[in-house]
């Protein structure tokens, strides 16, 4: 809104406004329950949630990390791994995503092949 203009808020703007304000908090709400953080638009869960969605193990999790097998995001402002739950989500219905090791092999290999 420029600052030259003015508003005129009628009781219907305003009950407009706080259903859209409700409707928000709501959604950020069972986020927060269903311990999904907001993370540059994607929506992430740690360590704890991820293992459960997956219906394995911490220690699985943990190792299929190290060994590339699942994407993370460790924030700088926090010592903990994040993961996306679109990815949670590809694992449970069985989609192979492949991690970065697996797209870089696959380059290279697919680089020496096609080598002129």
């Amino acid at each position: 809104m420029d600052i030259n203009e003015i508003a005129i808020i009628t009781p219907k703007s305003l009950m407009e406004r706080i259903d859209r304000l409700e409707y928000k908090l709501d959604q950020l709400l069972s986020q927060k329950e269903a311990g999904i953080k907001l993370i540059d638009g994607e929506e992430y869960v740690n360590e704890a949630r991820a293992s459960e969605m997956l219906n394995i193990a911490r220690s699985t999790l943990s190792s299929w990390k190290s060994r590339g097998l699942i994407s993370f995001y460790k924030p700088e402002w926090s010592n903990k791994s994040f993961y996306k739950v679109k990815d949670i989500i590809s694992i449970q219905s069985g989609v192979k995503r492949l991690s970065n090791k697996e797209i870089d092999a696959e380059a290279k290999s697919y680089l020496l092949k096609n080598k002129k």
